[in-house]
């Protein structure tokens, strides 16, 4: 699980450069109809990461309310601040670092308790979902900073 460990640490430090470009208003920006915006994002994986420290079975309260940010939810500006949302994605990520340091290889390989889709059967297959999902929405985050005419990864 080393690798997958140095990808939430590379992700979150991805994140933090992206969004260090952007004014505190420009995190709530939407750009076109029907999007959402990098406040919403973050949210949404924050929620994600929790849930996977649910699954994993860890006990974590952030102590904010991430009902807001659901798959399918409208955008909202309505959650936390946006400084304490980044705050708990960064701190989620590092409670599953410190989770998949410690797991046992043969644990990973295990069914789930609860298995959420046919295809995400182990707690492995569940850590790999969450990695694609980040991806996916991290390539949202770099596409609406350039839209917004600033830098994207590794420029």
């Amino acid at each position: 699980m080393l690798n997958e460990m140095q990808i939430f640490n590379t992700k979150k430090e991805i994140v933090k450069d992206l969004i260090s470009q952007l004014s505190k208003e420009e995190v709530y920006e939407v750009i076109g109809k029907a999007n959402n915006s990098i406040y919403w994002i973050i949210g949404h994986l924050t929620g994600a990461r929790l849930s996977m420290l649910k699954l994993l079975g860890i006990k974590y309260d952030p102590g904010i309310d991430l009902h807001y940010f659901k798959k399918g939810s409208p955008h909202t500006t309505k959650g936390p601040e946006f400084t304490l949302l980044m705050s708990q994605f960064e701190k989620a990520g590092e409670q599953l670092y410190s989770a998949l340091e410690k797991a046992d290889p043969e644990w990973l390989k295990k069914p789930m308790k609860y298995i959420v889709n046919e295809n995400m059967v182990t707690v492995a297959d569940n850590i790999q979902f969450l990695i694609f999902h980040e991806d996916y929405h991290i390539g949202q985050i770099a596409l609406i900073i350039r839209m917004m005419g600033k830098k994207g990864i590794g420029e």
